[in-house]
């Protein structure tokens, strides 16, 4: 008798280019934490279609809040050298 394992995966990524504004609401949209902001919406706006999508949600907002910042000080440092030059 002979046996098989069969191993198969899908990965998949996107890339988003943002203009700073974008960027900046983006970030500011997350700072209220994945809680507080499931909370309201789904109080407000119901659980049908965000649910189901909860961890990634949360996932998404913790990359949010690690990677953004770093990227609009960055902004921010070259405004204040142009700015002071």
């Amino acid at each position: 008798m002979s046996t098989s394992i069969s191993q198969s995966d899908v990965i998949f990524s996107i890339t988003v280019e943002m203009n700073e504004e974008q960027t900046r609401a983006l970030e500011a949209l997350t700072l209220y934490g994945d809680d507080a902001f499931l909370r309201v919406f789904y109080e407000h706006l119901g659980k049908a279609n965000l649910q189901k999508h909860e961890e990634g949600l949360k996932s998404l907002f913790n990359m949010i809040r690690n990677e953004v910042p770093k990227h609009i000080l960055k902004v921010d440092t070259a405004r204040r050298a142009f700015k002071n030059a």
